[in-house]
């Protein structure tokens, strides 16, 4: 068995050294060193050639990629500085150790690469054909409107209203720091560092775990069938908004039940399965939308967030400065703001507290991860502060704009606040268009509203059909195949419409509502429980921490790291606060079938994860066992990959 070593930088560096018959890189003995003058490098074409000849290597590996190879003796270190170095881990990629590595008095070639060539460490070892982020602004606006949805809108502001008023703030700032941040700043940086998608970088840690990327694709798949039809609702109410007077003037409740949704009386009720064709026709619309935005990737995904990011924080910062002067909308803002010290004494609002912030941010979801994985260089300590900041702050912007209209409603009818105050469908479709009617130019503000109600529902869709896009591309990759951009948009937007139909009848509302109570809240939250501890064993927070020493020389803030450990545990006490809810007082007056069927959702997707890890340690283990590397090249272990690459022969 003979030593390998291999040199290579991105600034023209030489690489020597002999290819073995099988294409491994070999030094038998120290070569002499050639005169300056008689020095050859070999340029990326060579080098490219020589590493297809090599059958331990990846289709996807190239001069700008990691080499995979053979689990024999290697070393290999990269030290840009004197005091750190980042070194090729097991499955790999680049991590960071505390203290640099010697070099081995045995091998006779110990690549180094300075610090004047550290800044363009990411992009040698990126993964060939896979895009990455135009800049660093297109990157935060996707990753801005991914977090910031309709649920700022409709839900935050009526949780402070009912919890507490301005005392909700604090149960909300802390969840923030113990379990939102901390959990999305690992994703972003397992994104980063891995270079793949939600279920690929699972994958890379160890085989059995690919069952929590699957989850939380399978969910993010789930919402999107029914996320969408939120968005045709708003597309109707806006070709709606050009009437004089506007439709809805004289019944708006009557309106949407009746007119926009021709709902059921209950999910059984006959004609509950007949389609609405103007709804049909609304969401055809969303989904030529959404495919403008994912035809061509991230490229397409992020130069429309330009639009649909920025527009709905001008629009809403112009209803607010109308809104704000409405007669009675000072009695809607106080409310809004008073803090009722008494309620934090009710354990309760601590735990919807926790829950809002965790589905806001949405952490566990997998779109982190694969938006971040197009990213090379980013500080993505300060990206997380960002996202968490812009989040919340729009969460609190959009409360002083929903109470101004509350308030301005309860005066006009007579009614308290209290009662005025709804959350949801209710709230973006009813109390709004109401308010909206009465005021002055209400065809003008009528479109503003249901444009950005519009926009902030894009953006998120946007996000999370770019998770599951990255999945196939990753999987496409991995065996040495072009990914057909174009083709992957079309086949996800069409099987999401053609689901999205089943929405589209007039008891879709009430499959709505039973798929959005179960699924995404559970399956979050099993997500949030498995993925740090898996992460811990499997990887390790300090691996994370040295990756972003790499690249920007500063830690994770120990009150980050401390929030990745002890948030599966708080994810527990928020199951079991649901589940105890859920059980003593089903949800909705629906029949058991179509409780199961919301159960269905919610669990169906968690069994991905021990049903995966079972199928791996039961028919793949023994195979995988005994194979040099899987598929995308990375080798087969069972437990948390080294932190340098001395391998010893499997």
């Amino acid at each position: 068995m003979s030593d390998v070593g291999c040199a290579s930088s991105y600034g023209g560096s030489n690489f020597s050294g002999q290819l073995s018959e099988d294409g491994l890189a070999m030094a038998e003995s120290p070569p002499p060193t050639p005169p300056p003058e008689e020095e050859e490098a070999i340029d990326a074409g060579a080098l490219s050639e020589a590493l297809a000849s090599n059958p331990y290597t990846t289709a996807e590996d190239s001069p700008s990629s990691p080499l995979q190879i053979k689990k024999e003796q290697v070393k290999l270190s990269i030290i840009p500085t004197s005091n750190e170095a980042v070194v090729l881990t097991d499955d790999g990629v680049l991590d960071t150790p505390s203290v640099a590595p010697q070099a081995d008095p045995q091998l006779d070639i110990l690549p180094v690469i300075t610090p004047d060539d550290f800044n363009e460490l990411p992009r040698t070892f990126s993964s060939i054909g896979r895009p990455v982020w135009s800049n660093q602004r297109e990157m935060i606006l996707v990753l801005m409107g991914y977090a910031i949805g309709i649920g700022n809108l409709w839900r935050f502001p009526y949780l402070v209203g009912r919890y507490g008023g301005g005392a909700f703030l604090l149960p909300y700032l802390l969840s923030l720091l113990i379990i939102g941040a901390p959990l999305f700043l690992m994703e972003l940086l397992l994104g980063q560092k891995m270079q793949r998608g939600a279920v690929e970088t699972f994958r890379r840690m160890h085989r059995s775990l690919m069952g929590i990327g699957f989850s939380s694709v399978l969910m993010v798949g789930i919402v999107l069938i029914y996320y969408n039809i939120l968005l045709a609702w708003a597309i109707y109410y806006i070709s709606q908004s050009v009437y004089n007077p506007l439709p809805w003037v004289d019944d708006p409740q009557g309106y949407f039940e009746n007119h926009v949704l021709n709902r059921t009386e209950h999910i059984t009720s006959p004609g509950a399965w007949e389609l609405q064709w103007h709804l049909v026709i609304c969401l055809a619309i969303v989904y030529c939308v959404l495919f403008l935005g994912t035809w061509k990737g991230i490229k397409s995904g992020g130069k429309m967030a330009y639009v649909t990011v920025t527009l709905p924080i001008l629009l809403i910062v112009v209803l607010l400065l109308r809104v704000v002067f409405l007669p009675g909308a000072g009695k809607g803002v106080l409310f809004y703001i008073t803090p009722r010290i008494s309620a934090l004494k009710d354990p309760s609002i601590w735990a919807i507290a926790c829950g809002q912030i965790l589905f806001s941010l949405s952490p566990c979801c997998g779109a982190a991860i694969s938006l971040a994985s197009y990213s090379k260089r980013d500080n993505m300590h300060n990206v997380n502060l960002i996202i968490s900041t812009t989040n919340s702050g729009f969460s609190v912007m959009g409360g002083f704009v929903v109470f101004s209209v509350v308030g301005y409603m309860a005066q006009i009818e007579g009614a308290t606040v209290e009662e005025i105050a709804k959350s949801g469908p209710e709230l973006a479709f009813v109390v709004f268009p109401k308010a909206l009617s009465t005021m002055p130019y209400p065809q003008l503000f009528s479109v503003i509203f249901f444009v950005m109600l519009f926009l902030l529902g894009v953006d998120s869709s946007l996000a999370w059909i770019e998770t599951v896009a990255t999945v196939i591309a990753d999987y496409l990759r991995s065996r040495g195949k072009k990914v057909p951009t174009f083709t992957v948009a079309v086949s996800i937007n069409l099987s999401l419409f053609l689901l999205g139909m089943a929405l589209c009848t007039r008891g879709g509302s009430w499959w709505l509502d039973i798929l959005d109570h179960y699924c995404p809240t559970y399956v979050l939250l099993g997500v949030a429980i498995v993925e740090p501890v898996v992460v811990h064993f499997f990887h390790g927070f300090t691996s994370l921490d040295a990756h972003l020493v790499g690249l920007t020389t500063r830690h994770i803030p120990k009150f980050l790291l401390i929030g990745m450990k002890i948030s599966p545990v708080i994810a527990v006490v928020l199951v079991a606060v649901l589940l105890e809810k859920d059980i003593v007082k089903p949800f909705g007056d629906h029949p058991w079938w179509a409780q199961l069927i919301g159960w269905i959702s919610a669990f169906g997707p968690l069994m991905l994860m021990p049903g995966v890890a079972l199928w791996w340690w039961f028919f793949k283990r023994e195979k995988a066992a005994v194979s040099v590397g899987d598929e995308a090249g990375a080798p087969q272990h069972a437990a948390r990959p080294s932190r340098t690459t001395e391998y010893s022969e499997m």
